[in-house]
């Protein structure tokens, strides 16, 4: 996994410079794109209503764990085949780079701001769509700027954490098998779906942990030891899965999640963080800054495991 943990790092910056233009949504190309395609007609052919449960519990599981194996066999086919043929690390690279995404979700958040802060609702709304899958009906500025925010850092935990940690430990194989399970997790529902989200809640139980470290490391460093203390503190007091949320919203001295309002009633959510509820663009700028910051950390921690891997080399 040498090779493959330098040309991560290339794919790391290679996203950072010029991610989101290369990579827009829907583009048939697009490794994610291919995946979802695959998941979604997998989960046509197998999910059958006139399935008992544990039948299409049955079904979920062998549909998950096939296409898992079929993603790792590729994964480990193209990486062997880089090995004999190095011009092959270029598809190497762009998988990796299609695969690992934070210059998308950055450039969202910065959009979402500038729009709240001219009040361009219908440029909110495209924003926030490109972060989140809320609807913003029933969200005024302030419950779109927490959404916004609250959707970045699960995000930064989900699509860049979560596939530079198994990118880094298990090549492409590990990252495309991740992006399995979390394409079936989606597309399948029901009965069918509970195998492939049971895998998701395990495949990211250690990225939503790092993320929000890596925030906490941030703040620390953006805001002091104080600021660094209450984002401890946030994290002391949230679930696992809402550390980078939780993180933030300590950090940044403001409330996010809370009750979700719907056309028909009011589902009751927790809020994450005891700040103001109150978020607005400029809190949407800090959110941005300590995204970045904590980035840059976890790639500086990626540039450290490839400096050790050259110095073993040379040893």
């Amino acid at each position: 996994m040498t090779d493959s943990l330098f040309v991560l790092l290339a794919a790391i910056f290679l996203d950072a410079y010029a991610g989101a233009p290369l990579w827009r949504r829907g583009w048939r190309r697009h490794p994610l794109v291919a995946i979802e395609r695959i998941a979604r007609g997998c989960v046509a052919r197998l999910d059958r209503a006139e399935r008992g449960r544990r039948a299409l519990r049955v079904r979920g599981a062998v549909a998950v764990a096939a296409l898992a194996a079929a993603a790792a066999a590729a994964g480990v086919a193209l990486e062997t085949a880089a090995g004999a043929w190095p011009v092959l690390w270029t598809v190497v690279l762009f998988v990796l780079v299609g695969t690992v995404d934070q210059r998308e979700s950055a450039d969202a958040a910065d959009r979402l701001g500038r729009a709240l802060a001219i009040h361009d609702a219908a440029g909110s709304e495209a924003a926030l769509a490109r972060l989140s899958a809320r609807d913003p009906v029933h969200l005024d500025s302030h419950g779109m700027a927490r959404v916004g925010v609250e959707a970045l850092m699960r995000r930064l935990s989900r699509r860049w954490t979560a596939p530079v940690l198994y990118a880094a430990f298990g090549g492409v194989a590990a990252v495309a098998v991740y992006w399995v399970v979390e394409r079936v997790a989606v597309a399948g529902g029901g009965a069918f779906g509970a195998p492939s989200r049971a895998l998701r809640r395990a495949a990211r139980w250690l990225p939503d942990r790092l993320a929000g470290l890596a925030l906490t490391a941030a703040a620390a460093l953006a805001g002091g030891l104080s600021t660094g203390a209450g984002a401890v503190a946030g994290l002391r007091r949230a679930a696992g899965a809402d550390w980078p949320p939780a993180a933030a919203a300590a950090a940044l001295g403001i409330a996010l999640g809370g009750p979700r309002r719907y056309v028909d009633r009011l589902l009751p959510r927790p809020w994450i963080g005891g700040g103001r509820p109150q978020v607005g663009p400029n809190d949407i700028a800090a959110a941005r800054d300590l995204h970045g910051l904590a980035v840059a950390l976890m790639t500086l921690a990626v540039a450290v495991a490839c400096a050790v891997r050259l110095l073993q080399g040379d040893a």
